[in-house]
Formats: C-alpha cells, sequence, structure tokens
C-alpha cells in the first residue's frame, strides 16, 4: 500500500472551482492502488485525512471547502466544468438561450437519488425556489438573485427566467456552487444528505469521521486512475466529469478522518495509517520531506489556488496609483516562490489562472524592479526621510 499527497500550492484561483481535493485525492489513491495492507481494513476502503468536518453538508447551505468538495461527491449540479472551465453537461443533457432573460435545461432521464427516488424538474425548482424563499437560509442566495420565477413545463425540462440578463448565471448551476436536492429537503440535509451524485452517504461522527460509499446506480463514470501511456495528466474541475473512462479502480468507500493536526497527517502517511492527503494540507517543506519516502507519492499539478493582498483606497497613501505600483516592483516574488513555497507556485497575473477560457495573458506585469519602485514613491511625493523610511503600513 503506497500514501498518497495531493499538492497543488497557491496557484491563482478563480472562485470555487480552486477547491478540488477530493477530486484530486481520489484519482491519486486510484493512481497508487487503493488496497490496503492493514489487516482490519475492509477492502476497496479509503482513508482520506481532512483537516475539519464539514460545516454543513447540505449543498444549499455549506460554503466552507470541507462541505463543498465532499458535496461534490454526493450532488450534482445541472452544468460541471471541464479543466478550462468551460461549461459541460452534468444533470442537465443540454441547454438553450432563446434570449438573455431566459434558460432552458433539458434533463437527464436516467438519473435517481441516493434514495431510490427519480430526479426530475421538480427537484431543481425546488431546490432554487427554497434557497430564494428563505425557507432554507442559503449563503448563496445572492447568486440567484436576479431569477424572477422557474416553470417546469414537464419533467425533463426547468426553464429560469431572469430579471434582467446576468453573464455568470450558468457558472452559478455547476456542481461546486450548488448541488440539487429532492423535493421537500428540510432542515435533515445537512446531517443525512441525499444526492445523485457518484458517492452516497453512509454516516458522520462529529469531529471524528465521515464515511462515503460508491453509489452503484449513478449515471455518470468516475475517471480512470491514470491517462493512458504518453497521455499527460490534466486537473479536472468538475470531480467527476461524465464519459471520462473506466470507473476508478476497486474504491467501494471513502472514510474521511478529521485530523486538525498538520504534523499528525503527516505521520499518518509515513507509517501507513492513512491512504491520502489532502490538496495543500501540508506545508511545501513538509510535503517535500515527504516525497523523499519511498512508499509515498504524490501529484503535483496546477491548481487555481490564490494568495493576494487588497489595498485600501480610502488610505490617504494608498489611494496613490504609484505607490499601490511601487509596492508590486518592490516585492520580490520570484524569491518568495523559490524559498518559501518551495518552487510550488507561479507569480499571478490575473485573477484567473492560465488554464481558464477567459484567462487574459496580455495584461500589465510588475516584475521586481526596486528602482522603478524608487521612481514611483518620490513621483507620488513620498521622499525618503532621515531614518530612510518613506511611508508607514499596516497590514
Amino acid at each position: 500500500m503506497r500514501a498518497a499527497i495531493v499538492q497543488t500550492f497557491r496557484r491563482p484561483r478563480g472562485g470555487r472551482a480552486g477547491r478540488l481535493a477530493v477530486a484530486f485525492a481520489i484519482i491519486a489513491v486510484s493512481a497508487c492502488g487503493c488496497g490496503s495492507m492493514r489487516e482490519k481494513e475492509e477492502p476497496g476502503t479509503v482513508n482520506f485525512l481532512i483537516e475539519s468536518m464539514p460545516i454543513n453538508l447540505d449543498p444549499r447551505i455549506g460554503t466552507d471547502g470541507q462541505s463543498e468538495d465532499i458535496d461534490a461527491l454526493i450532488f450534482d449540479g445541472l452544468l460541471a466544468r471541464d479543466a478550462q472551465m468551460n461549461l459541460i453537461p452534468d444533470l442537465a443533457e443540454r441547454w438553450e438561450t432563446p434570449d438573455p432573460l431566459t434558460y432552458v435545461f433539458h434533463l437527464r432521464r436516467d438519473v435517481k437519488f441516493h434514495d431510490g427516488r427519480a430526479f426530475t424538474s421538480a427537484d431543481v425548482k425546488f431546490t432554487m425556489d427554497s434557497s430564494l424563499s428563505g425557507a432554507v437560509q442559503s449563503p448563496k442566495r445572492g447568486a440567484f438573485q436576479l431569477v424572477d420565477s422557474v416553470e417546469t413545463p414537464d419533467d425533463a425540462t426547468v426553464v429560469f427566467h431572469l430579471r434582467q440578463p446576468y453573464a455568470s448565471f450558468l457558472w452559478s448551476l455547476t456542481r461546486l456552487a450548488i448541488g440539487i436536492v429532492p423535493k421537500g429537503s428540510g432542515a435533515q440535509e445537512a446531517q443525512d444528505p441525499i444526492g445523485t451524485g457518484p458517492f452516497r452517504f453512509v454516516s458522520m461522527t462529529a469531529d471524528e469521521e465521515l464515511i462515503l460509499e460508491r453509489n452503484p446506480d449513478y449515471f455518470g463514470q468516475i475517471p480512470p486512475a491514470k491517462p493512458p501511456a504518453g497521455e499527460p495528466s490534466s486537473p479536472p474541475q468538475n470531480p467527476i466529469p461524465q464519459g471520462a473512462g473506466e470507473e476508478a479502480g476497486n474504491i467501494r468507500r471513502v472514510r474521511f478522518r478529521v485530523v486538525p493536526e498538520e504534523v499528525v497527517r503527516a505521520l499518518e502517511l509515513r507509517k501507513g495509517s492513512a491512504d491520502v492527503g489532502g490538496v495543500n494540507s501540508l506545508t511545501p517543506d513538509m510535503a517535500l520531506a515527504l516525497t523523499k519516502q519511498p512508499e509515498i507519492v504524490a501529484e503535483d499539478q496546477p491548481g487555481t489556488q490564490l494568495a493576494y493582498v487588497a489595498f485600501n483606497f480610502d488610505d490617504p497613501t494608498l489611494r496613490h496609483m504609484e505607490v499601490r505600483q511601487a509596492l508590486a516592483y518592490a516585492t520580490d516574488r520570484a524569491t518568495l516562490i523559490r524559498y518559501l513555497l518551495r518552487g510550488q507556485a507561479r507569480p499571478a497575473a490575473s485573477l484567473l489562472p492560465p488554464n481558464h477560457w477567459a484567462y487574459e495573458p496580455n495584461v500589465r506585469r510588475y516584475p521586481y524592479d526596486p528602482v522603478q519602485a524608487e521612481r514611483l514613491l518620490d513621483a507620488a511625493g513620498f521622499p525618503r526621510g532621515k531614518d530612510g523610511v518613506r511611508i508607514h503600513l499596516t497590514l
């Protein structure tokens, strides 16, 4: 049995698409073999270490990383995203926009919820209406405030009517944004979720573990363990994209074990009492040390996580554009990446990662240039004082 670490350190991120720990980790496990040598472990079980319990497994409510990652295995959205963040079918086979205020979705007819109920347009309408009406206190409500009404002409058709054009509307309907729950779902969905996804909920023990089992009736396919020989691996933006290939090895059950301490997670991976550590759950130094162990496999793929500094434009110093530009020129990001992050990052020039369909490479960039930073601060009226200090800022 080989443990797997999955790392995608501090790469540019655009929205919730960046949280793909579950997707990457399960692929990594199937690639290195999930058969355990632990005598008492059930065959086909993957032990996945997470830092904390998901806050809420109702996909209309949970917005923390653990909730959304696990929800993406239990629930489906109307749409999903591919590696370039392009929209692809999920519960909706196809869709059209006859005018800027109308979206028509044609649903799959071969989908069942984990309890055997057939999935229909009524479930989509209920999910949206319960979020918008306040029946469920959904923090995702803001993404649908421009929805005027939802119609269901038949069991396999859903029509959304908007109050005004909304360019991001379709991306708000993807799997990682919101999952579809059965009609009539109430507060129990948070503790006993029922979805249509590739894995079904089994049990949860507070602050200890959460267990999922494979859904034998799942309409899609789990990605293959690894790409065919000679083909590069690409990080999926949809945890279980349809048509991705054969089912992933012999994974029957995933046990998410809560281990808050980073050092303990690393030790469990090293001694083989855990199979997988999630995306960015270890520091670059710790991950580097673990990858030197022959029994540990590391998957390192471009991610979408973004680290940034936001400026207060009301500050009398930072309101000057030249000061903000000078700070950018004065930051030696290459050295920070090389030594602090062990090379596991790239300088961001945009909120969007290079693999995003809307990424624009032709933007102004700010390479490390302390001389230019000095010139800009002089021009902005902030000369060096006698003590050599130009300005004071609070981060």
